[in-house]
């Protein structure tokens, strides 16, 4: 069933929209884009305010104009205005084009919206979450963009692919946000234009002048030694190998460590600020976003970092174990010592007297 926008929903999905004036600045050649408030459907367990601003930041980008979120609040505040309930019914606290059952109504409310706002076009994003016995079985977003007559510009939808541990829904809006808006030309960043370089620009060298090959010395004849004598075996370069690959696996696990309780830590710092119902203000907005994203490179840093420790830490235990097994095998039995001899067919054991 569809969710509907309240008015703190609508104001919350759309305040990190106010950043959207200095994307704008920097990318002054591209066209006004008017983002309707994302919309949310499924049984999801998460609050339709949590998933609907992870949406929106998700969707900042530097290389897309945005319309700023007053000019789309004031398009609504005026729809809402001309929607009159009907007789006997209350009338809803919001207005969005969500609420358009058909797509043509729906395309038409976008239409309205880019014309008003006076952006080239209108962005539409819906995702639904597909719940089977509690377990997420599917999340599925829509991009819908449409110009300002109300015709359909380009479509995009797309189906994530869910891994294991499957992360929370907010954390999944975000990715499919993201991986949509890199595939909707609407928002896909220009490519860079290449201008070829002259061939008269570089000048021409003279080529090299050819070598001479001088002809190599007469090696002195070697003189034959007799072998050196056997020595025992000792420990080879194993083992400093084996103790360096441990020492170093240690210190990395140790490294991991200090990053996953790090990223643990702006987690809990990111989810304080809208802890009971709190806003963030729009000076603070940017470095919540800059908190989510360290902490989501710590944790991948961590895990990461945790893996090549781990297998550090192995691979020094085999080779120490390798070369103190090869060491006390080749080396010669003192007395009054014992081993365990194996053989195909034959196990026993040997023990030198003193």
């Amino acid at each position: 069933m569809l969710n509907r926008l309240s008015s703190h929903g609508l104001l919350l999905a759309l305040s990190a929209a106010l950043l959207f004036p200095v994307a704008g600045a920097q990318a002054a050649a591209r066209e006004r884009i008017a983002l309707h408030p994302c919309v949310i459907t499924g049984n999801k367990k998460a609050s339709a305010s949590d998933l609907q601003l992870a949406c929106v930041t998700a969707a900042v980008r530097d290389n897309i104009d945005f319309v700023p979120s007053t000019e789309v609040n004031a398009f609504f505040e005026e729809e809402k205005a001309k929607d009159k309930p009907k007789k006997g019914k209350k009338k809803e606290a919001a207005v969005s084009c969500a609420s358009k059952k058909l797509l043509k109504e729906r395309d038409a409310c976008l239409g309205r919206l880019a014309s008003t706002t006076q952006a080239a076009r209108s962005l539409y994003l819906s995702i639904q979450f597909t719940y089977v016995r509690g377990a997420l079985k599917g999340t599925r977003i829509t991009g819908r963009a449409v110009d300002a007559s109300g015709k359909l510009i380009e479509e995009k939808l797309k189906d994530l692919i869910l891994s294991s541990p499957i992360p929370p829904e907010p954390e999944l809006v975000r990715s499919a946000v993201s991986q949509l808006l890199d595939q909707l030309e609407t928002t896909r960043p220009p490519e860079p234009e290449f201008i070829p370089q002259s061939l008269t620009d570089k000048p021409i060298e003279p080529d090299p002048a050819p070598t001479v090959a001088q002809p190599t010395p007469a090696a002195p004849p070697l003189k034959a030694e007799p072998p050196p004598p056997p020595r025992p075996r000792g420990r080879t370069w194993m083992t400093p190998a084996g103790i360096a690959a441990g020492g170093a696996g240690i210190v990395g696990l140790g490294v991991a460590t200090a990053f996953l309780l790090g990223a643990d830590s702006k987690a809990k710092d990111f989810n304080q600020a809208f802890a009971e119902g709190n806003l963030p203000t729009r000076d603070e907005l940017p470095g919540l976003i800059q908190l989510r994203e360290d902490g989501e490179s710590q944790r991948k840093n961590g895990k990461l970092i945790m893996i090549a420790g781990g297998a550090l830490l192995a691979a020094g235990g085999a080779l120490f174990g390798i070369d103190t097994a090869l060491k006390d095998k080749s080396s010669t039995p003192a007395a009054g010592t014992t081993r365990i001899l194996a053989g195909p067919h034959q196990v026993g054991i040997l023990v030198l007297l003193p």
